[in-house]
């Protein structure tokens, strides 16, 4: 149950600023309505939902500033990560980078197994790092705008291209334990991909307003 709505919440059924309805999503899944409360409340714990009145929820609005403030949180936190993390990636840690990069650049699979394989191929660094707190939050602040990250596969060949292209370096970086490298490309492609999905959710949220 908890899987299926988090599916829902990144492919856009339930898109940012929805409202869940929790008796209407249980019977869509032929369920009670106790699991779906149950998972309503670990994804507003999670910040993907917010609750209003009357025990109601809505899928979480990002605006323009939350996304700086994400971003520049982001930034800090994952360059910390590699600093930490690059040194301790072993072989096999680098073969399962070329593998996850291999499926994304060809998207193998259907848009949520390529945007699982492009999230792994990223924490994979993170996760040597051993920084629990960091790579927690790290985590948290990647599901906040997964919605808009999956856009991305839809995007222009020539975004597509450049972040192949920045995922292959960042890769060859990891695999070489060159540290500051990792970082540059690393916050390079993030910057990138940032302006890209600041574009996405600021065209959004205005569609939504009528803007």
């Amino acid at each position: 149950m908890l899987e299926r709505l988090r599916e829902q919440l990144v492919d856009g059924t339930f898109p940012p600023g929805a409202h869940i309805n929790i008796s209407e999503v249980a019977d869509e899944f032929g369920v009670s309505i106790v699991p779906v409360r149950e998972a309503v409340k670990i994804l507003q714990s999670e910040g993907r939902l917010v609750r209003g009145r009357s025990r109601s929820y809505r899928v979480r609005e990002l605006t323009y500033d939350e996304l700086i403030q994400m971003n520049q949180l982001s930034s800090y936190l994952e360059i910390k990560l590699i600093e930490a993390g690059v040194p301790n990636l072993t072989d096999g840690d680098i073969a399962e980078m070329r593998e996850l990069n291999r499926r994304v650049s060809e998207r193998r699979g259907d848009r949520h197994e390529i945007l699982a394989a492009h999230r792994r191929l990223h924490f994979v660094c993170f996760e040597a790092a051993n920084k629990t707190i960091y790579f927690e939050t790290v985590n948290r602040l990647w599901d906040h705008y997964e919605h808009y990250r999956l856009l991305f596969f839809d995007s222009d060949s020539m975004i597509e291209s450049d972040a192949s292209v920045e995922h292959q370096e960042f890769v060859e970086a990891c695999a070489n334990r060159d540290v500051l490298e990792a970082v540059k490309i690393h916050e390079r492609h993030r910057l990138n991909s940032f302006a890209f999905l600041s574009t996405i959710a600021g065209r959004d949220n205005a569609e939504r307003s009528g803007t």
